[in-house]
């Protein structure tokens, strides 16, 4: 066939369901979907043979079935058998007739085998986009252990909508530039590991102004190499994190010094402060600078 306009004024009617499930193939992929609207067809028991299912939309293959807003609809699964294990398979079955072309949906249940152990049964989930007129979509496991229903498993993903999926992006975003910031200490520092100062944060060169000890440092930390330090400002290391940044001394006068340390990784701009002045480090220890 030619190329066609769907989204577009023909005189008549012409869009079909086929190209209406290839847009949501195209935008969900081919498998089996909930969409984050409503209850997203949450599943719950009501009695030890009949199961629940709340509003939601469903989508496989592109084709999208749904419950209303408020509804529901409920599913008998046959009894269990006592001291033994089943798994059911709640599917949406597809069917299209042969001759009329007309489609439908409904819940279906598919037993598994009885017995000491459980497995799922096989369902007939055929590609509907490939012609098929039948097809059993997974929807749910439900785990019998005995007479009772034991847990109810998803058989689906549910999709994250495009506001999460920005925050997500913009999260990542945040993340590599933080790591990106501790690369380049590593590429570009002469000593990305603390030891110009012999990982004590307060050894300075007091009397040699051009001691190497002075010079700004920057750093790299791995959490497992944070014991090894003395003198650390109480947070540049936290839980969990390497740690990265830099460490200037300022020299004021012959018997005045300051140490700063800037952080850059995890958390980027908190400053530390702590003055030497007179043969004594000041009280009551590092002072914090937080970035707004």
């Amino acid at each position: 066939m030619a190329l066609e306009l769907v989204t577009g004024y023909w005189g008549q009617n012409h869009v079909t369901a086929e190209q209406e499930a290839d847009l949501n193939a195209g935008i969900f992929g081919s498998g089996f979907y909930v969409l984050p609207v409503g209850e997203k067809m949450r599943a719950e028991a009501v009695t030890s043979n009949q199961v629940r299912i709340f509003d939601g939309i469903f989508v496989g293959y592109g084709r999208q079935a749904s419950i209303e807003e408020g509804g529901y609809e409920n599913v008998t699964i046959e009894n269990g058998t006592a001291g033994l294990l089943r798994n059911d398979m709640i599917v949406i079955k597809y069917n299209k007739d042969e001759e009329s072309g007309i489609e439908s949906v409904a819940f279906d249940v598919l037993k598994g085998q009885t017995g000491s152990t459980a497995q799922d049964p096989v369902p007939n989930n055929q590609d509907i986009r490939a012609g098929a007129f039948e097809s059993e979509m997974p929807l749910y496991r439900v785990k019998l252990n005995g007479l009772a229903i034991e847990a109810i498993e998803p058989l689906f993903t549910v999709p994250k909508s495009i506001p999460e999926l920005m925050q997500d992006i913009s999260d990542l975003e945040d993340e590599n530039a933080k790591l990106n910031s501790a690369l380049a200490l590593m590429n570009t520092a002469g000593t990305a590991d603390g030891s110009s100062f012999s990982k004590n944060f307060l050894n300075v060169g007091i009397s040699n102004p051009d001691d190497d000890r002075n010079k700004r440092t920057y750093f790299v930390i791995s959490q497992e190499d944070q014991a090894d330090f003395t003198n650390v400002p109480p947070g540049l290391f936290k839980s969990g994190n390497s740690s990265a940044g830099v460490r200037e001394v300022y020299r004021i006068s012959q018997n005045l010094i300051m140490i700063k340390i800037t952080e850059i990784h995890p958390v980027p701009g908190t400053q530390y402060f702590r003055t030497y002045n007179n043969g004594t480090w000041n009280e009551p220890g590092w002072q914090v600078i937080s970035p707004e």
